[in-house]
């Protein structure tokens, strides 16, 4: 059959933002189809920067209508695009039918067909799934782990078990993206100039915090010498040198770990990973460091064990403390991720945060918190629902674009307290950490690095200086530039 994926951008009308991680779930769909004979392309839309009519002249073409079946991946976040774009396609195409998989239907299901032109939802691994609704295509009762719309009703079927043995699942169809778009928009300032790509080791987590959208039950793990091979094949097609695991806990198992620096040593590549401060041990850390990583992101969220046991978070503060600071002990760079405005969240809670960040010289990824924003699927989403704190889930979810408002206010403060709070806490801490920094020069000239990286990335990245020697001579004219804005 003729199919077409789609990646639509992750943020509403934000096409700008920059593409800096291939879809991995596209990017298996296409080539287990692809190994089964079917014919594949790819739009990818945020890979490619389109703007919307530009994607309404991609449909608008003739040999749009060749296609069988178009497939979407979608985030919950993405629901307004994946609504423009299937009323969109069905306006020129009404016959053709319209898969949505990822966290989006999986959670959302009934919203996406009342409001959407979507046919089909799947609701597991596309792997799996999508392969058997293309060999059952006349018959969708046969395919497992989807609902479907039939003669006005929505029919579902038993659900897909998961994919047991992950080493199976062959390589992504890298070819059929814009490759070079993710090869040179590296997520960290030491890829810098470097080819990177992304890469998972696992699939699922073994812990429950309220506030994440879990999308796999279980954790499931790759073979190490999988996971190389992979990352020899990146070598050997792109020559790659730097790479950004993206699954939650690389770190899960500490043997395991030992063993990937061991293969990873070897290759010389600079690499960053999300790690958990209950799995963190200097010797690891340390191996790591030697084997070419340099940031371990730590999910921290809050300097209060109040609001980190309301979360469910399975961590202390003084697990926060000790990963971080053995983290810098390691040479490694800690990069802290903190949330503002937990359910329980006070000034105490507030000061307590401050406190933390100030004892291990810390101050949040970017410099800023994340407000605390209840997804679907999460039990923090179910409270928000049970509270009355969200409505209407529809008007809801054409809200959450990941732009990071304020949509739910679990706190006792108003909303414009809320900010004001928010602002002032970030400030307090970066002050703080400003201090430090200006005591420790090594910390300052990072600290200066990182912006240089930020500002010219931005500069390359939208056309405004084409060589680094261009971004140079703009900041020699205009040196305050680099503190004006956050280039993201």
């Amino acid at each position: 059959m003729k199919v077409l994926l789609i990646q639509p951008p992750h943020e509403y009308g934000a096409e700008t933002r920059i593409p800096n991680e291939f879809p991995l779930g596209l990017g298996y769909i296409a080539k287990v189809l692809l190994q089964e004979g079917h014919s594949v392309k790819v739009l990818d839309i945020y890979g490619n920067q389109f703007k919307q009519e530009q994607v309404v002249d991609a449909i608008s073409k003739q040999d749009f209508k060749n296609f069988d079946i178009i497939g979407i991946s979608a985030l919950s976040t993405q629901y307004n695009y994946v609504k423009w774009l299937s009323h969109e396609i069905k306006r020129r195409h009404p016959k053709k039918k319209i898969v949505v998989g990822g966290p989006l239907p999986l959670f959302s299901s009934e919203i996406v067909f009342k409001h959407t032109s979507i046919d089909i939802c799947a609701l597991g691994e596309g792997e799996t799934i999508f392969k058997n609704l293309l060999d059952n295509f006349d018959n969708l009762r046969k395919v497992n782990g989807i609902n479907f719309k039939e003669g006005g009703k929505i029919m579902k079927t038993p659900a897909q078990p998961y994919i047991k043995d992950l080493d199976a699942i062959p390589f992504p169809a890298w070819n059929l993206f814009p490759i070079t778009v993710y090869l040179n928009t590296p997520k960290y300032p030491e890829a810098y100039g470097l080819k990177t790509m992304n890469l998972i080791t696992s699939r699922g987590c073994p812990f429950n915090c309220n506030f994440c959208s879990k999308t796999f039950s279980g954790v499931r793990m790759r073979s190490i010498d999988n996971i190389i091979e992979e990352i020899k094949e990146l070598k050997r097609l792109y020559n790659i040198r730097a790479l950004h695991f993206t699954e939650e806990l690389v770190m899960m198992n500490k043997q395991r770990m030992m063993e990937l620096c061991d293969a990873l040593k070897p290759m010389k590549l600079k690499w960053v990973c999300q790690g958990r401060t209950n799995f963190v041990d200097y010797e690891m850390l340390k191996k790591m460091e030697e084997a070419g990583c340099v940031r371990v992101g730590y999910g921290i969220e809050s300097g209060s064990q109040k609001i980190l046991n309301n979360m469910n978070k399975a961590q202390t503060v003084e697990m926060c403390d000790k990963a971080i600071r053995l983290t810098k002990k390691a040479g490694l760079i800690p990069v802290i991720q903190m949330m503002f405005g937990y359910p329980g969240e006070t000034r105490e809670t507030i000061k307590e945060t401050i406190d933390f960040c100030d004892r291990v010289h810390a101050q949040p990824n970017a410099g800023e918190f994340f407000i605390t924003t209840p997804l679907p699927g999460t039990q923090l989403y179910d409270y928000a629902l049970q509270k009355g704190l969200i409505g209407d889930e529809e008007k809801y979810l054409e809200r959450l674009t990941g732009c990071g408002e304020l949509l739910v206010n679990f706190t006792d403060f108003s909303d414009e307290e809320f900010m004001k709070l928010k602002k002032e806490t970030e400030n307090a801490i970066a002050r703080n950490y400003s201090r430090y920094r200006n005591k420790h020069l090594d910390v300052l000239i990072k600290e200066y690095a990182f912006k240089v990286f930020r500002f010219v990335r931005y500069c390359r990245y939208n056309g405004i200086a084409k060589s680094f020697k261009e971004v140079l001579l703009l900041l020699k004219n205009n040196p305050n530039q680099l503190f004006e804005a956050e280039y993201k």
